[in-house]
Protein backbone atom coordinates (compact mmCIF):
# COMPACT_ATOMS: atom_id res chain seq x y z
CA UNK A 1 0.00 0.00 0.00
CA UNK A 2 2.72 2.53 0.88
CA UNK A 3 4.92 2.06 -2.19
CA UNK A 4 2.01 3.02 -4.50
CA UNK A 5 1.23 6.20 -2.54
CA UNK A 6 4.90 7.18 -2.39
CA UNK A 7 5.34 6.75 -6.13
CA UNK A 8 2.21 8.88 -6.83
CA UNK A 9 3.49 11.59 -4.48
CA UNK A 10 6.95 11.38 -6.03
CA UNK A 11 5.36 11.72 -9.47
CA UNK A 12 3.41 14.72 -8.24
CA UNK A 13 6.54 16.28 -6.76
CA UNK A 14 8.39 15.71 -10.03
CA UNK A 15 5.49 17.33 -11.89
CA UNK A 16 5.44 20.18 -9.39
CA UNK A 17 9.13 20.77 -9.99
CA UNK A 18 8.70 20.74 -13.75
CA UNK A 19 5.43 22.68 -13.96
CA UNK A 20 5.02 24.30 -10.54
CA UNK A 21 1.27 23.80 -10.58
CA UNK A 22 0.49 20.59 -8.73
CA UNK A 23 -0.98 19.80 -5.35
CA UNK A 24 -2.45 16.71 -3.77
CA UNK A 25 -5.94 17.69 -2.64
CA UNK A 26 -6.80 14.52 -0.82
CA UNK A 27 -5.73 10.90 -0.79
CA UNK A 28 -7.73 7.87 0.05
CA UNK A 29 -6.14 4.74 1.36
CA UNK A 30 -5.00 2.30 -1.25
CA UNK A 31 -5.97 -1.34 -1.19
CA UNK A 32 -4.27 -3.77 -3.50
CA UNK A 33 -4.05 -2.29 -6.98
CA UNK A 34 -6.96 0.14 -6.50
CA UNK A 35 -5.63 3.56 -5.43
CA UNK A 36 -7.24 6.97 -5.89
CA UNK A 37 -5.35 10.26 -5.56
CA UNK A 38 -6.76 13.63 -6.61
CA UNK A 39 -4.43 16.12 -8.28
CA UNK A 40 -5.34 19.78 -8.94
CA UNK A 41 -3.72 21.54 -11.91
CA UNK A 42 -3.96 25.31 -12.40
CA UNK A 43 -2.84 27.64 -15.17
CA UNK A 44 -3.66 30.82 -17.02
CA UNK A 45 -4.54 31.21 -20.68
CA UNK A 46 -4.02 34.68 -22.10
CA UNK A 47 -5.24 36.10 -25.37
CA UNK A 48 -2.66 37.55 -27.74
CA UNK A 49 -2.00 41.26 -27.42
CA UNK A 50 -1.08 43.88 -30.01
CA UNK A 51 2.38 45.06 -30.93
CA UNK A 52 2.66 48.85 -30.64
CA UNK A 53 4.73 50.75 -33.23
CA UNK A 54 5.30 54.51 -32.97
CA UNK A 55 6.21 56.44 -36.15
CA UNK A 56 7.19 53.23 -37.99
CA UNK A 57 9.93 52.64 -35.42
CA UNK A 58 9.58 50.69 -32.20
CA UNK A 59 7.28 50.72 -29.18
CA UNK A 60 9.59 53.21 -27.44
CA UNK A 61 10.19 56.31 -29.55
CA UNK A 62 10.78 60.02 -28.99
CA UNK A 63 8.36 62.52 -30.49
CA UNK A 64 10.29 65.72 -31.26
CA UNK A 65 8.36 68.95 -30.79
CA UNK A 66 9.50 71.90 -32.91
CA UNK A 67 11.69 74.72 -31.60
CA UNK A 68 9.50 77.75 -30.82
CA UNK A 69 9.94 81.25 -29.50
CA UNK A 70 8.41 82.00 -26.10
CA UNK A 71 6.48 84.75 -27.91
CA UNK A 72 4.17 82.06 -29.35
CA UNK A 73 2.82 81.07 -25.91
CA UNK A 74 1.82 84.43 -24.45
CA UNK A 75 -1.35 83.56 -22.53
CA UNK A 76 -2.66 80.84 -20.25
CA UNK A 77 -4.14 78.04 -22.35
CA UNK A 78 -2.32 78.97 -25.56
CA UNK A 79 -1.26 76.06 -27.77
CA UNK A 80 1.48 76.01 -30.41
CA UNK A 81 3.99 73.78 -32.16
CA UNK A 82 1.74 70.87 -33.04
CA UNK A 83 3.50 67.78 -34.38
CA UNK A 84 1.80 64.65 -35.71
CA UNK A 85 2.88 61.16 -34.64
CA UNK A 86 1.42 57.79 -35.59
CA UNK A 87 0.66 54.81 -33.38
CA UNK A 88 0.20 51.53 -35.25
CA UNK A 89 -1.25 48.40 -33.64
CA UNK A 90 -0.04 45.18 -35.28
CA UNK A 91 -0.86 41.52 -34.78
CA UNK A 92 -3.91 42.24 -32.64
CA UNK A 93 -6.58 39.70 -31.72
CA UNK A 94 -9.29 39.77 -34.38
CA UNK A 95 -12.83 41.12 -34.05
CA UNK A 96 -11.93 43.39 -31.11
CA UNK A 97 -12.21 47.05 -30.27
CA UNK A 98 -9.03 48.23 -28.61
CA UNK A 99 -9.04 51.54 -26.76
CA UNK A 100 -5.73 53.38 -26.44
CA UNK A 101 -5.18 55.86 -23.61
CA UNK A 102 -2.16 57.66 -22.17
CA UNK A 103 -0.95 57.52 -18.57
CA UNK A 104 1.85 59.26 -16.71
CA UNK A 105 3.08 60.05 -13.23
CA UNK A 106 3.90 63.49 -14.72
CA UNK A 107 0.37 64.65 -15.48
CA UNK A 108 -1.59 67.72 -14.43
CA UNK A 109 -4.99 66.55 -13.20
CA UNK A 110 -6.49 69.99 -13.89
CA UNK A 111 -5.47 70.37 -17.54
CA UNK A 112 -5.04 66.66 -18.40
CA UNK A 113 -1.65 67.49 -19.94
CA UNK A 114 1.84 66.12 -19.43
CA UNK A 115 3.90 68.24 -17.03
CA UNK A 116 7.37 69.36 -18.08
CA UNK A 117 10.46 68.12 -16.26
CA UNK A 118 11.95 70.49 -13.69
CA UNK A 119 15.42 71.94 -13.31
CA UNK A 120 17.44 74.97 -14.35
CA UNK A 121 17.63 73.88 -18.01
CA UNK A 122 13.87 73.24 -18.39
CA UNK A 123 11.17 75.67 -19.48
CA UNK A 124 8.60 76.54 -16.83
CA UNK A 125 4.87 77.21 -17.18
CA UNK A 126 4.68 74.92 -20.22
CA UNK A 127 3.07 71.51 -20.65
CA UNK A 128 2.54 69.01 -23.47
CA UNK A 129 -1.03 68.49 -24.69
CA UNK A 130 -2.04 65.38 -26.66
CA UNK A 131 -4.88 65.13 -29.17
CA UNK A 132 -6.38 62.10 -30.95
CA UNK A 133 -7.10 61.58 -34.67
CA UNK A 134 -10.31 63.64 -34.47
CA UNK A 135 -8.50 66.51 -32.71
CA UNK A 136 -10.07 65.87 -29.29
CA UNK A 137 -7.79 66.22 -26.28
CA UNK A 138 -6.43 62.96 -24.90
CA UNK A 139 -6.68 63.58 -21.16
CA UNK A 140 -3.71 61.84 -19.56
CA UNK A 141 -4.63 59.24 -16.90
CA UNK A 142 -8.27 59.20 -17.98
CA UNK A 143 -9.31 55.70 -19.10
CA UNK A 144 -12.35 57.24 -20.81
CA UNK A 145 -10.26 59.60 -22.94
CA UNK A 146 -9.41 57.11 -25.67
CA UNK A 147 -8.80 56.48 -29.34
CA UNK A 148 -10.52 53.30 -30.52
CA UNK A 149 -8.87 50.85 -32.90
CA UNK A 150 -11.49 48.57 -34.45
CA UNK A 151 -9.88 45.31 -35.52
CA UNK A 152 -11.99 43.47 -38.14
CA UNK A 153 -12.61 39.72 -38.00
CA UNK A 154 -10.16 39.30 -40.89
CA UNK A 155 -7.46 41.00 -38.79
CA UNK A 156 -5.04 43.63 -40.04
CA UNK A 157 -2.86 46.42 -38.78
CA UNK A 158 -4.56 49.69 -37.79
CA UNK A 159 -2.89 53.11 -37.40
CA UNK A 160 -4.13 56.43 -36.02
CA UNK A 161 -2.45 59.82 -36.00
CA UNK A 162 -2.10 61.90 -32.85
CA UNK A 163 -0.82 65.39 -32.15
CA UNK A 164 1.48 66.65 -29.43
CA UNK A 165 1.88 70.37 -28.80
CA UNK A 166 3.12 72.94 -26.32
CA UNK A 167 0.55 74.35 -23.90
CA UNK A 168 1.00 77.50 -21.76
CA UNK A 169 -0.03 76.87 -18.16
CA UNK A 170 -0.69 79.71 -15.73
CA UNK A 171 -0.61 83.49 -15.74
CA UNK A 172 3.21 83.66 -15.58
CA UNK A 173 5.15 83.80 -18.84
CA UNK A 174 6.59 80.63 -20.36
CA UNK A 175 10.35 80.69 -19.83
CA UNK A 176 12.90 79.50 -22.39
CA UNK A 177 14.31 76.02 -21.90
CA UNK A 178 13.92 72.34 -22.66
CA UNK A 179 10.64 70.42 -22.64
CA UNK A 180 10.58 66.75 -21.69
CA UNK A 181 7.81 64.52 -20.42
CA UNK A 182 7.07 60.80 -20.48
CA UNK A 183 3.78 58.97 -21.03
CA UNK A 184 2.89 55.31 -21.35
CA UNK A 185 0.51 53.90 -23.93
CA UNK A 186 -2.19 51.69 -22.42
CA UNK A 187 -4.51 49.37 -24.34
CA UNK A 188 -7.90 48.11 -23.20
CA UNK A 189 -9.26 45.12 -25.16
CA UNK A 190 -13.02 44.66 -25.63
Amino acid sequence: MYPVMQSVQACCLLLAGAVGLCSVASAESCSGTNCKVEVLFKGTYLEDTCDVVINNGSSSEKVALPVLSTATLKSDGAEAGSVTFTILLKGCPTAKTISLWFASTDADSTTGNLVNATGAEYSSNVQVRLRNAAGAQMIVNDRNSTQDYIIPSAGGDIAHDYQAMYYAKGAAAVTPGLVSSLASINLTYR
